[in-house]
């Protein structure tokens, strides 16, 4: 039985109950955690989005002008903040994206779940958990973050009682990640989110999954075994890559 921890000061810090106490997704969880230890999938490196003419007209043919809006200040934001701080890259992240409407993957796109890419998200000026976090990532990295120090985390919001992905970032503490939430404005250490339990965190690398006897395991190229990371990946304008693919319609095809 296995309890959700996260990494600090050196030791791992339980929180509240075991997974399996959790309700609603926790058992899909856990299934998308098996499933990165079965086989690999080819997928193209990761790589920093750049947002060009053909994408810019890509996004006004399927979504409009006002997403247009959004995804010219999106770039001004990647481009115009380099040489900021990195506790500021993170603030103008999370508040930019954090904008954005809420809305559950059934009622967007007809589907349990779906992860959408960053001007699909902008496109449709909708969201979910998954969405804040994977824009927020790609926007980290084309600020210069390095990936190491980021990873997209699931975890178990105890007072919503769901799953929930959030960004943790541990560029400045290896052991008490600054945590980037769409249902919480101020960015906080881990430490001080104890109404969050991880369940497993991945970026471009890999894949690290809470366990017991204080330890994050690493699977070197596990996150690529997560289905809809996986998917949306592929959906990304990158590597010579149709810029179409990242725009699917609003039926999620």
């Amino acid at each position: 039985m296995h309890a959700c921890a996260w990494i600090f000061q050196g030791r791992e810090v339980r929180l509240m109950k075991p997974l399996n106490s959790r309700v609603l997704k926790t058992n899909r969880l856990i299934a998308a955690c098996t499933a990165v230890l079965a086989g690999l999938l080819a997928l193209p490196a990761l790589s920093v989005i750049t947002i060009d003419a053909v994408i810019i007209n890509s996004v006004e043919n399927q979504y409009g002008g006002k997403a247009v809006k959004r995804v010219v200040d999106w770039d001004e934001l990647m481009l115009e903040n380099k040489e900021i701080s990195n506790g500021d890259k993170l603030k103008r992240a999370n508040r930019f994206f954090n904008k954005i409407r809420y809305r559950t993957d059934w009622d967007h796109w007809g589907k349990e779940d779906y992860w959408a890419t960053p001007l699909e998200m902008l496109g449709t000026n909708h969201g979910d958990c998954e969405d804040y976090t994977i824009a927020k990532y790609f926007t980290l990295l084309a600020l210069g973050i390095p990936d190491e120090d980021l990873r997209i985390t699931y975890v178990n919001a105890i007072e919503l009682c769901q799953a929930h992905m959030v960004l943790t970032y541990y560029g400045e503490s290896k052991t008490d990640p600054l945590v980037l939430d769409n249902i919480e404005y101020w960015i906080q250490p881990a430490s001080k989110r104890s109404d969050l339990e991880p369940v497993y965190s991945f970026n471009g690398a890999g894949l690290w999954m809470s366990q017991e006897r204080s330890r994050s395991d690493f699977y070197k190229n596990g996150a690529q075994q997560i289905e809809q990371w996986a998917a949306m990946l592929n959906r990304l304008p990158v590597n010579n890559m149709d810029p179409e693919f990242m725009l699917a319609a609003s039926s999620g095809e």
